[in-house]
This record gives structure tokens, sequence and C-alpha cells, in this order.
């Protein structure tokens, strides 16, 4: 009876404030509502939507849109949670919430939760207002007291629904409207409409605007056209219709302000987004304010939201015993009951005009200037320029709300987890010299991504190691560890991001990761490696021939001829099928594989050495194979220096190649990721996976390397134009060798080469340039040779006296591995396209100096043997340097007598300088005030106006590829002057004969030398001046190693034959007055002579000076002759 009493005087109590709730519907909500009877309400909402949201981020705009279309229907009323039932019609089956809205099993859950903390006290009306709050903070938003106290409707209005939810397609005046009904303004419109930072639209939502806007089938003028065709490529004109795309390009899951950015811009997906630019100016205002005021966006956006909730709740009970009415719905809840807890409640909450939360008024938009807005249409696609939250991926990929957790076998790894920083990282990436406030520039890789898709150039993305560790060093520990399971997600990833971008592109893009944060020794290489990503670095010593490798394996039935589908072959093991697959055969072990219909792949394997520079004192070089696979296929070739990046693997081996039984050891290899020609000091600065020009696999530039390259070859272009450059590179090339200049610009002539003519029938001149550096120990020769060395594009660097003929060509060898006869290159081979530097070049052995006549002027290397008829390239310039037998040089000899080389080995030298120690005092005290000075810092013995080693790399390096002089009509009339000039200074003085001062040689030398020196100056004509200089060179050259001391003049016969012409007719005049001496004063069987007397007899008769040495190579010819015979020192005639 006291409850009857006390639920009468409730009722009573609670009558005006349900009159006074119809006049003002908010006044009786309050954040405080649930403190006594729910105490723990807010806690539970927001653990369990904390919950959802991290396990699907796109979770957080489904329950903003929940509440946003239940308060637009008939008030904040949870009518939208009603199912269909007897005369009730469900909301959710209108055409606003039909496919679109969702998260209605989060609410289930969050009111099964409270039901069981405090039964039939919170609606569920609170609860979509709370959840909506929450979700907004945990995508980055803003937060704001919600008010509480709504009670649940008990019916549901689907015309409603179709009528006052905004459309996409409605206009702006209508819009307005359909606000305004609900007493927003349009403040409240642009703020709310900011809602569309997070979540997706369907393509039936949008299709309108990218194909028949107006009505007269053209499409909507105002969506930027680039980003527009990327949509129309999954949202075609019929079909596709449930196809998500993010509202927000930039962040789809991160509450910002970047939806305005996106609308300023051109971006906004819906036609209800961007008209709030283009057909208001109050609105367009907002949304350029809110472009550029992240926080006045979400202060407005969280007032708006509280004014929003207060759109027409229902207060009070429901019925006079104050429970609601029991229409079976589950996601219906009973409002706060009356019993006594609930009066006690009640009589402690203060009266409305006191405490009742009212919806704070509006600040004051600040006044503003013209709007200058700061973005600009992308020049492509906009991609998130900040970072996503850790449950981003497949947010707009994929849809994982029903994903099981899959892991890295043996790990506790999730491919989900790795998946989504993947996506991050691909999307979000910028390069650290970017820009920061292109907020909506694309991401480094995206770039990389939409490069190849519009050329249609290159089938692999090339990823830094060091942005992944950078962006995400978890993810990069990841990947090194487990390389396989990462990279085979890192190609999945990029794939379904391709084929978002294009759906019609056809070829497989693979990622290739490089520049690890470390690389290893391959003689530290060790079995905890194995599995694991390295990076090695080393030169090519040998690449085998492609070997076709079967990808997938198709068979067939020897019964039926019934053909399986294509079985994929992993790691090398093909899982033959044993039965055959066709139901009415089912035949046992009759499967055989056919290889016309398999798919195979090109393979290639590769030997790695160490460089010198590795190898620790007294050690050997280590070697490994690496295995290439597609486009890494001929790559590199024997003697490039490269990093490889791959992963270390070990494959057992077979007791037997009969047998099915392994050994316990295993055969180590890498497979090759990635190769990087490395060594930057060198030539060639070569990007990653550079190759031939006839190399079918070709590399993708950035766009980035393409601006830094260009801005290089305007500075490099800009140095050549300087007058003094011929000299500033002299200074440049191994500044710290005292003097020889002259010596330097032939070597300079020698870095930067001529150009190579083809003519007909296959033959033609080369264009490498060799030169032989003779003189005294203690010279610098060897320091040239080395300066040289890390100058050269693949020079390599070796001894004349450890060469052997083989060693400097090519030998046949067993491969190891395959027990097949192959050919190891050689260093001149390794050589090839660069400078071989021969040290010692006088100790080299006889086989060994006669390998290299072919190389030095045909620049190849014939090999005929063990059934392997070949002939290698070795365009190489040859730089060597020998010294005097003796230690000194004797200027007296000639340089053939001087060094013991072959004449016709020398000839094939275009310079040669002699480099002698001659004792003077003043230059003595000059060298050694040099060489001091190298040993402490002294700024009077800094040597200015020099070009440090990258820019004199880089400044050959574009000569030789980009610079291919041409003779002009005046540089070749002075080459032939100059030629026949030179040949006319052979008239021997005193005698009708003529001594050789040039041969064919020379002209084609000075030719070489000129087009070098035109490349110095970046021009494409080799003028006067570079004829002038060539011709100045090359007589330097003769005047030291081929001026005949007797006649002062040059005799190319010196370095032609090892004999000057007057020393050939002295020697004749000998023979010719030992044979008339023999004839006249000796008889025929007569008595012998002595020596002595003859040579007496002859120095009465000749005006020249014979030595006895003379005479005895006059009698020795006078033998072959048979003429005398020669016993001791008598001669007698016979």
């Amino acid at each position: 009876m006291e409850f009857i009493v006390v639920a009468l005087m409730a009722a009573l109590v609670l009558t005006p404030l349900c009159n006074a709730g119809m006049s003002s519907p908010g006044a009786y909500l309050y954040p405080q509502f649930y403190d006594y009877s729910c105490p723990k309400a807010a806690e539970i909402v927001n653990s369990i939507v904390a919950k959802a949201v991290a396990k699907e981020a796109r979770m957080a705009a489904s329950l903003l849109r929940l509440h946003f279309h239940d308060c637009f229907v008939k008030g904040c009323d949870a009518s939208l949670l009603l199912d269909s039932s007897g005369s009730i019609i469900s909301e959710k089956r209108s055409n606003p919430n039909r496919n679109s809205v969702r998260g209605f099993e989060v609410i289930d859950e969050i009111k099964s939760a409270l039901e069981k903390e405090c039964p039939h006290t919170v609606s569920c009306a609170d609860i979509l207002a709370l959840a909506a709050r929450d979700s907004t903070v945990l995508a980055g938003g803003p937060s704001w007291e919600v008010p509480l106290g709504r009670r649940d409707s008990v019916d549901a209005s689907i015309s409603g629904s179709n009528h006052n939810i905004p459309a996409p397609n409605d206009t702006l005046p209508t819009i307005i409207t359909k606000f305004k009904l609900k007493g927003l303004d349009l403040v409240d419109l642009v703020a709310l409409s900011g809602s569309h930072t997070i979540g997706q639209s369907r393509c039936a939502s949008f299709r309108q605007r990218l194909y028949n806007q107006t009505g007269n089938g053209l499409p909507d003028f105002t969506l930027n056209q680039f980003y527009a065709n990327q949509l129309r490529q999954r949202c075609p004109r019929s079909g596709g219709d449930q196809n998500l795309f993010p509202l927000d390009l930039v962040s789809p899951t991160k509450f910002d302000n970047h939806y305005y950015i996106n609308i300023v811009v051109g971006m906004g997906l819906l036609s209800s987004d961007q008209i709030l630019l283009t057909k208001n100016s109050v609105t367009m205002e907002l949304v350029k304010q809110y472009a550029v005021n992240n926080n006045l966006f979400f202060d407005h956006f969280a007032k708006s939201m509280v004014k929003m909730g207060n759109i027409s709740p229902l207060t009070g009970p429901s019925s006079p015993d104050g429970h609601s009415s029991p229409i079976p719905n589950t996601n219906s809840s009973p409002i706060p009951s009356s019993s006594g807890q609930g009066r006690r409640r009640r009589r402690r909450t203060p009266t409305p005009t006191q405490n009742s939360y009212q919806t704070p008024t509006r600040s004051s938009i600040p006044p503003t200037s013209p709007f200058s807005n700061p973005f600009t249409t992308p020049r492509s696609r906009g991609t998130p320029s900040t970072p996503l939250s850790a449950s981003d991926a497949g947010d707009e990929f994929s849809d994982p709300a029903d994903a099981t957790p899959v892991f890295v076998w043996g790990t506790n790894i999730s491919v989900q987890d790795v998946n989504a920083a993947i996506l991050r990282f691909l999307r979000n990436f910028r390069d650290p010299r970017a820009d920061p406030a292109s907020l909506i520039e694309e991401g480094k890789y995206m770039r990389a991504i939409h490069r190849i898709i519009d050329l249609e150039g290159g089938e692999s993305v090339d990823v830094d190691a060091h942005d992944v560790f950078d962006y995400d060093p978890d993810l990069y520990v990841k990947m090194v560890r487990y390389p396989l399971e990462v990279l085979a997600i890192f190609d999945m990833v990029l794939m379904d991001m391709v084929a978002r971008i294009d759906p019609l592109f056809e070829k497989h893009i693979q990622t290739r990761i490089f520049n690890l944060k470390s690389s290893v020794s391959m003689r530290n290489l060790n079995p905890s490696d194995i599995e694991k990503m390295v990076s090695v670095k080393g030169m090519i010593i040998r690449c085998s021939s492609i070997i076709p490798e079967v990808k997938e394996a198709v068979f067939r039935c020897l019964v039926c001829g019934y053909y399986s589908d294509p079985v994929l072959v992993d790691r090398g093991r093909i899982n033959e099928p044993t039965r055959c697959g066709r139901q009415e055969c089912l035949a046992l072990n009759s499967m055989t594989l056919v290889h016309n219909r398999c798919r195979f792949t090109d393979k290639q394997i590769v030997k790695l050495q160490e460089t010198p520079d590795e190898i620790p004192e007294g050690g050997t070089p280590h070697t490994v194979s690496i295995v290439m696979h597609d486009r890494l296929v001929d790559s590199g070739r024997p003697g490039d220096r490269v990093e490889i990046t791959g992963v270390y693997r070990a494959m057992s081996v077979r007791v037997g190649p009969t047998q099915r039984t392994v050994k316990s050891l295993f055969k180590t290899y890498i497979d090759c990721l990635h190769m990087k020609k490395t060594d930057k000091s060198r030539l060639h600065i070569e990007d990653p996976m550079e190759c031939d020009d006839n190399s079918s696999t070709k590399r993708t530039v950035s766009e980035d390397d393409s601006l830094d390259y260009q801005d290089k070859v305007e500075q490099l272009k800009e140095l050549a134009k300087q007058p003094d450059i011929y000299d500033r590179l002299t200074r440049s090339l191994a500044p710290n060798i005292w003097e020889l200049e002259d010596v330097k610009r032939g070597l300079l002539c020698q870095l930067f080469g001529g150009s190579a003519v083809k003519l007909q029938l296959g033959t033609g001149c080369r264009g490498d340039i060799n030169i032989l550096l003779v003189g005294d120990p203690g010279t610098s020769k060897s320091q040239l040779l080395q300066y040289m060395h890390k100058l050269s594009p693949r020079g390599i660097y070796t001894s004349g006296r450890g060469s052997s003929a083989v060693g400097l060509t090519a030998y046949v060898t067993k491969d190891p591995e395959t027990g097949e006869t192959v050919l190891e290159s050689g260093a001149l081979v390794l050589s090839d396209r660069g400078v071989c530097c021969i040290d010692e070049f006088d100790k080299m052995s006889e086989n060994a100096r006669s390998m290299l006549h072919e190389v030095m002027e045909q620049q190849t290397v014939s090999i005929a043997k063990a059934g392997i008829i070949a002939s290698l390239n070795a365009r190489t310039s040859v730089l060597a340097c020998a010294n005097p037998s003796g230690s000194r040089y004797n200027p007296r000899l000639s340089v053939i007598e001087n060094i013991h080389l072959p004449p016709t080995l020398l000839s094939r030298f275009d310079l040669i300088y002699l480099i002698l120690d001659k004792a003077d005092e003043q230059t003595d005290r000059r060298l050694a005030k040099h060489i001091v000075a190298l040993h402490f810092e002294n700024p009077e013995n800094i040597v200015h106006d020099v070009l440090d080693l990258p820019t004199l790399t880089a400044y050959i390096s574009y000569a030789r590829k980009h610079i291919h002089p041409q003779l002009s009509e005046e540089a070749a009339e002075k080459l032939v002057c100059g030629y026949v000039e030179m040949r006319k200074r052979g008239n021997f003085p005193g005698s009708g004969k003529k001594v050789i001062t040039a041969t064919a040689r020379q002209i084609e030398s000075l030719i070489r030398l000129s087009e070098a020196l035109a490349r110095m100056r970046f021009s494409e004509w080799v003028n006067a001046k570079d004829v002038d200089e060539a011709f100045r060179l090359l007589e330097v050259a003769m005047q030291q190693s081929a001026t005949d001391h007797a006649t002062g003049t040059i005799d190319m016969d010196l370095i032609t034959t090892g004999i000057s012409a007057s020393e050939r007719i002295r020697r004749e005049n000998l023979l010719a007055s030992t044979r008339n001496l023999v004839m006249d004063k000796m008889q025929l069987g007569g008595p012998s002579t002595r020596l002595t007397e003859l040579l007496e007899e002859l120095r009465k008769q000749n005006s020249f000076e014979v030595h006895l040495n003379d005479l005895r190579n006059a009698l020795s010819t006078l033998m072959s002759e048979g003429i005398v015979s020669l016993r001791g020192d008598s001669v007698k005639r016979i």
C-alpha cells in the first residue's frame, strides 16, 4: 500500500515536469543524470566502445552516424534501434539507413552490460549519445559533456527517416531547411558535416557526381578531376554499388580537419560536402576557417553535438507506473524506473533552472581577412599526412570485422598488424626533405606506385629500409627477422593498392628492400643469420647463364590424358600429384610433367667475392653465391662492386645425384632481393638496379632523384663554362702529388677518353687511351696508379709480378656447384669499360705480355680452351708503370732497352711518360717542402680552387656518358697538317734517308686526345685549340721516350723497334766496313786474326766511334752469312 502511495506521489510530481519537457525538450537533460542510479554507466559505455573501435577503426564513424540518423527523425529517442514488429516498420529499412548504418551489435553489448550493472535504468537513447562522444574521442576528436536523461521511443517513423535525414545529393537549400527544422543553424550544419572526416561511403552515394550530376550526362566539375578519375575506376556507371570509399582520403580513421582541406582542393567525396564551399558564402567561409584552424572546428563540433543531442528528447515516465511500454524489441530499453532509488535520486537533483545542462553559447566566429587558400590542387592523389591509428589497416582496402587473427608461424606476430603497419608506411611515409606545409602532398612511395602505373615502367618498388626504420622501427625488426613472411605481406598490400588505383593494371609489382641499417661481412655470416634478411658488399666475379626455373608446374595423366591445375613450386619443391584428379580415372602414380604448359622464371647464380678492403690481414677473400630471379637477372656484370640485400638461405645437399638421402651439412646462399652498385667514389655514380642500355630490365627513376640529378647537371655545366676548367681539373687530379703537370693532363685525357668509332664491316677504332709511366723509383708512379684506380669506373689494380696470362684475361675452370666447365674472367675482362692499373709492368712474364697485344688494340680476349671458344670484351684503358732495369733509368739507352719490353707491345701505348729523379737543389727543396707539408696543417700549403673527389667523379661521369664530341672541319684539317709536319721532321742530317717521327697510330692517338680535351669542356665539337694541346701532350711524351740522343730528334723507331734510325745507319756502316776489311785483309782459309787488331783497323777507317761489342755484333752477322768463323777472341775467314 505504501508503494502505491509513493508511486502515485511520484507520478503527480513528474506530471508537470513532463509538460515542461514538452515546451523545453532539453531542460531535463544533464550529465549527472545517472550519478546515483548507475554511476558506472559512462565507464561501461566507454570501455565497450573502445574495444569495438580497437577491433575495427570504422566502428567510430558507424556509432557517430547512428546517433545522427536517430536524432534527425523524431528526435534523439533511439527509434532507429526498433525492429519491425506488428504495426511498427523499422527505420533501419529506410533509404538513408539501408546498407549504411551499422554497429547495432555494439549497442546491444553495451545495453546487456548495463542491464547487469543497473537493470532498467539507462536508456538506449543515452547510450547512443555517449557512444557517439566516446567514438569521436577515440578517433582523435574533441570531447564534451553529454546531457543525459532521455527516454526511449516505442514507435518508429520510416517516412521521417526517408525525408528528414539529409541525403548525399540534396541541394544546399534543402539541407539547410532540414537542419533549420531541427533547430540547427549554418554553423551547426558545417561543423556537424565535419563528422565525415572519418568513415566510408558507398559508390551509389556519389556515382551521380561522376557521370550525371545535373541530369544532362555531365559530371560534377567542382570535383577534382584527377581524383574523379581514380573514383571512376572502382565506381563504374553500373555495378559496384557496395564498393566503399573513404570520406576523407587523407586520414580516413582520424578525426581532424582534413575533411575541410579536401573540400578546399575539390576532393570532397559527396556532393553535400562540396557544395558547402561552392553554393553559400557563409558556409564557404566556415569551411575555409576550419581548414586552417583545427581547434576552432573541434570547439564548434562539440557544441553542435550537444545541441543536436537536445533535439526533441523524450523525458519523464512513459506511463503512470513509471515503466516503458513492453514492446518486444531487444534494442529498446526501459526508461529509469520510479522506484524508491529513483525517487531519492530525483529529490536530490537540483532544480532545472539552477543546474540543468544548458547548451553553451557559441563563441563568435573570429573575423577573417580574405581567405588565403594555402592548399593547391595536388598533381596526383592525396595521401595521409598524419599516421593512422593502429587498426587503420583494412578500413579502406578491406573489412576485417569478422577476420580471425592470423599469426606468423612460431611467433606472436599478427599478420593483420603487419598488414596495417605496411599499409600505413606505404601510404603515409614522407621524405624528410619534403615541405611540412604540404599537408596533402603524396607520400614518397605513393608517388612511386602512381609513377609505375602511369608510365607502366618497372615491375618493382624499391623500398629504403632506412625509411621503414624511421617510420616504424618495430616493422623494420619484423621485416629483418621474418623476411619471407613480411615481404609476402608487403607484396600483397602493394598489389591491393595498385588494384584499387588501377584495376586494369596487369603487371605483378614486387617490393624490393635495400639499404639495411647495417651490412655484414661475408666471413661473419653464420647459422643464426639463416632465413633472415642480410646485406653484404663485394665484387661480382662470375655470372652464370640464365637458368629457367619452374614456377608453376602442370602435370598430365599418362592413362587418360587429364591435365592437372597448375601446381605452385614452393622453395624449389614441386608437390607432384600422386593420383589423377579425374574422377573417372583416379590412377595412381600416373602424372608426368608437361614442360610446355609450365610457367618458368629466369634464374641466375652470381658469385660474389669480398673486396680487398674487407679482407683481414693474412686472410684470403671469401665468396658467397647469390641467386637472382626475374628482373634481377643480368643486372650486374663481373667486375661490378655491389651491395646485395637478400635472405640468407640454407639448402640441403644430396649424398649423390641419384639418391634422396641428404648430408648433415647444408650449402648456404643469398636469395637476392635487391642489388645496388656501390663505391660512389668511383667514376660512375650509378643508380640501384642500373643496367646496360640494351637491357630489358630498367629501373624507374624517382621524381626526387630526377630533380636532384637535374640540379647537379646544371652545376656541372656552369663549372664547364669556366675558362680555366682545364687547369682546375689538372690541379684536382692527385693534388697531393707535386708537379708532374703534363703527366696529370695525360691521365685526365685517359679518364675522359675518346669516342669509339665503328666502321664498316664490323671494324672500328678504340676510344680508350693507354698510358705507360716509366721512371726511377720513388717518383710517385704507384701513387698515381692508386688515385686513378679510385676514380676509374670498374678499375682493377694488379701487379705484373703477381699476374699470369690467364689471371689477366680469362681461364677455364669447373663450377664447384654445377660441375660444368665455365670461364672465369681475369683482370682485363673485369675492367671492361674501366681502367686496368698494372704496377710493375716490367716484371710481367712473357706469356702475360703476349696476351696484352689483342686487348690493347682490338679490346677483346679470344679464348679457345676445353671446348670453349669465345671472344670476351675487354674495352679497357691500360695504365701501367714500369721501373728500369737496374733501378735507375739510363738516358743513353732506349725505353725498350731500359725496361726490356717488346716493341710491339710498347707501340700500343698512346702516351709514354718518363718520370726521372734528377738532382737539382732548388727542385729538391720545393719537393721536400711539399712532402713535409702533407704531415701538418698549414693554411699556406692548402691548394685552393681544387674540385673535391665527388664533384670530379660526377664531372667525368657526365662527360663520358653524355658528351660525344665530333671533329670539326678546322680540327680535321689541323690534324692532317700537323701529322704531315711531324713526318717532315724525319730528315736525317747528312743522309738521304728519313727518320720515322710519327706513325698512323700517332694520328689515332691525337684524335683520341683531342676528343678527350673537348669532353673536358662539355663541348660537342673538337676545335683547333684541342688539337694543338693534343699535339703538345704527344710531343712532350715522345720527347721523353722517343728522342734519339745522338741526333736530338724524335725517332719513332725507338718505340717500334728499340733502335733509332741513326743507330741503325751506324750499324749498317760498321757492318759494311767490317765486311770490306775481312775481304781485303784476310785470306780465304788463312790464319786467324785477333779482334783487337780488327777493332784498331776499323777505328782508323771510320769517323764514328766503334766499340768491341759493336764489332762482335757485326762479326755475328758475317758468321750467319758464312763468311767468317769466330772462336774466342780470334776470327778466321772461311
